[in-house]
C-alpha cells in the first residue's frame, strides 16, 4: 500500500511539473508581444513648438528692448553645446537704460525628442566651468488671470562667481506645459504614462553683477524678464496640455 501511494504521488508531481513548464512556456511566448504592445501604446512621440522660437515677439516684453551689440559678458555655452531642437538667445536691456546697464540674456532651449537627455542645471554647468557657486535658491512668480499658466510658478535661482564677476541666474523647466525647478522632476514626468507626445524646455535668464555689488536688484531684473517672457512662450510657442495629449 505504501509503495502504491508513493507511486501515485510521484506521477502527480510529474503532471504538475509538466503543467508548470507548459504554463511558463505559453506565458513566455505571449509575454514579449504583450510587452511590445504596451510599450507601443505608452510610447511618447515628439512634438515641435507651435511657433518657432526664432519668431519670438519682443514687443511682448513691456520692460525690455533688444540690447546694443556690446555686452558686459558672454554666455558660457554655445548653441551647439546646449543641444535640443531649437535654441533662442536674446541679449536684452531694460527700457530707459543706456550703455551696458540693465542688460540680461533670455535663453530658451527646446527639446522635442522623448529620447533627449535633460541638460544640467546652471549650478552644475557653471561649476564645471570653474565658477564658484555662491548661492542656490528658489523663489516664485505669480500669474493671476493667465489661462495658459498656473497662478504660481516656482523658479530656481543661482549666484555664480567667475572671472572676477558674478552671474545671476533665474530659470525654470517647462515639460508638457507643466513647470518644474529641477531636472530630476522633468525625468520623472518623462517616464509617467498618459500624454501621447513629449517635449521639455529650459527657460533661463542670466545677468551680470560686479563683485561686491548687491545681487538683489540684478536678480529682480532677471525675474522681471522671466515673468514677462513666460506668458508669451506659453501662449504662442510651447505646446499646450491639449497638444501633448493628441497623437
Amino acid at each position: 500500500m505504501t509503495v502504491r501511494i508513493a507511486g501515485h504521488q510521484s506521477r502527480r508531481r510529474r503532471v504538475i511539473f509538466v503543467a508548470c513548464v507548459l504554463l511558463l512556456t505559453l506565458t513566455a511566448l505571449g509575454l514579449t508581444p504583450a510587452l511590445s504592445a504596451l510599450k507601443s501604446h505608452y510610447r511618447k512621440t515628439s512634438i515641435q513648438p507651435r511657433v518657432p522660437l526664432a519668431d519670438f515677439n519682443l514687443s511682448a516684453l513691456a520692460s525690455f528692448k533688444r540690447a546694443p551689440k556690446d555686452s558686459p559678458f558672454e554666455l558660457p555655452h554655445t548653441d551647439e553645446e546646449a543641444g535640443g531642437d531649437e535654441m533662442m538667445s536674446l541679449r536684452l536691456q531694460e527700457r530707459g537704460a543706456t550703455g551696458l546697464n540693465g542688460q540680461a540674456y533670455l535663453v530658451v532651449t527646446y527639446y522635442g525628442d522623448p529620447e533627449d537627455r535633460v541638460p544640467h542645471t546652471p549650478a552644475t554647468c557653471y561649476r564645471l566651468l570653474g565658477a564658484t557657486i555662491r548661492a542656490v535658491g528658489t523663489t516664485f512668480l505669480e500669474f493671476p488671470n493667465r489661462e495658459e499658466l498656473p497662478e504660481r510658478i516656482n523658479v530656481s535661482t543661482v549666484i555664480a562667481e567667475e572671472r572676477g564677476a558674478v552671474a545671476v541666474i533665474a530659470y525654470v523647466f517647462c515639460a508638457n506645459a507643466r513647470f518644474y525647478t529641477g531636472r530630476n522632476e522633468v525625468r520623472v514626468a518623462m517616464g509617467m504614462p498618459g500624454d501621447k507626445r513629449w517635449y521639455f524646455s529650459k527657460i533661463e535668464v542670466v545677468a551680470r553683477a560686479e563683485l561686491g555689488e548687491n545681487h538683489q536688484p540684478v536678480l529682480d531684473r532677471c525675474l522681471l524678464l522671466l515673468r514677462e517672457a513666460l506668458p508669451e512662450l506659453a501662449s504662442k510657442h510651447l505646446p499646450s496640455r491639449a497638444d501633448v495629449k493628441q497623437r
